[in-house]
């Protein structure tokens, strides 16, 4: 028969002797009230718990107590105060010549990011005034220094509504637009500001509607549209761009009518009829997404006019030569070939 508990204790709960003799009752430690008081209490109550014998566990020498009291400060971060120290670093960033080592600005947005993933602190950032970094950023002659501001711009807005407002309230949209047009290194595969701005005006616009219409209005499809058809700007910053267009085409109908009226589904077409390359699979991409939800796009691939179907069947050959490394590819093109069945059947049952 199970032992009774005594009245309001829980069952399992750690309990110290009771007895009448208070002399011979070990007292528990005291509450702690700090870090150095947690690590106090549990050396102590560790030690209670032993198993009978002699304890290994002695007084701290000196060296071990400073390094675990040291250990112990470097966990109390003041969050708020390393914001601060990081932006000030930052808001100097417009004024830096070329010849300037930028070492301590990338160390200030590395300090930022550490924090603000977290939803709350991504909001307090802008509530101590961290926004005023980014024109400076944007403006420095360090393009590295540019394409951090976007990134960081990017983890702010991802998921964030707040966030999202006040960048759009601030006019980044159009700044980020104009960073993608004006960026004469696109063509270098090691550059990073417009693929950075990319990726903050999906981190912006996605989910966002006031964002996306204002990305509209500031032309932002004309630019995406040059990017692709000048075949200027390296491979990560077309993809970047397909997978962006990809996810608001499945986000919203207007924006579907637009992307065809545009031209990008001859536009697409013609990446697909290029020299083998990255940016096909994500073409293919966002080239199904449309046609799944616009008769119009439909009816454009049909047109013999793009050789569509010669590109689709030449891309499907690689890909099964290519097995279990162009699945995906694969799949898009059997999709998207389905598209010259239907024709056949439909003209088949027009005769």
């Amino acid at each position: 028969m199970a032992e009774e508990q005594p009245p309001n204790q829980i069952a399992g709960a750690i309990t110290y002797p009771q007895s009448t003799n208070n002399e011979n009752v070990q007292r528990p430690p005291r509450q702690p009230q700090n870090l150095q008081g947690l690590l106090r209490f549990a050396m102590e109550y560790t030690k209670r718990e032993d198993a009978p014998g002699e304890s290994m566990l002695g007084p701290l020498d000196e060296e071990r107590r400073r390094f675990l009291e040291d250990a112990l400060k470097s966990l109390t971060v003041d969050v708020i105060e390393v914001l601060l120290k990081a932006i000030n670093v930052l808001k100097g960033a417009g004024d830096l010549s070329l010849d300037t080592d930028i070492s301590e600005y990338i160390n200030a947005f590395e300090s930022i990011l550490e924090f603000v993933d977290r939803i709350d602190t991504a909001i307090d950032f802008y509530k101590i005034g961290g926004y005023d970094i980014f024109e400076p950023c944007f403006k420095c002659v360090h393009s590295q220094i540019s394409a951090n501001a976007c990134n960081l711009l990017a983890e702010l807005c991802q998921n964030n509504p707040f966030c999202q407002d006040r960048a759009l309230e601030r006019g980044y949209i159009k700044t980020l637009i104009d960073l993608v047009a004006a960026d004469k290194d696109a063509e270098i595969e090691t550059s990073e500001v417009a693929v950075k701005a990319v990726y903050a005006l999906s981190c912006m616009i996605r989910e966002h509607e006031n964002s996306l219409e204002e990305f509209t209005k500031q032309k932002g499809l004309e630019i995406f549209f040059q990017a692709l058809q000048n075949n200027y700007c390296n491979n990560k910053l077309r993809i970047k761009i397909c997978f962006l267009l990809s996810a608001l085409i499945n986000q919203n109908k207007d924006f579907q009518n637009q992307v065809v009226k545009m031209g990008f589904v001859p536009l697409f077409i013609s990446i697909l009829g290029e020299e083998r390359n990255d940016v096909q699979e994500h073409v293919l991409a966002t080239l199904s997404s449309l046609v799944r939800s616009h008769r119009g796009a439909r009816e454009e691939c049909q047109n013999p006019d793009y050789s569509l179907k010669a590109y689709l069947t030449s891309l499907l050959r690689m890909a099964v030569r290519l097995g279990d490394e162009a699945l995906e590819i694969k799949e898009y093109c059997t999709e998207l070939l389905s598209l010259f069945t239907e024709e056949t059947t439909s003209n088949s049952v027009e005769r």
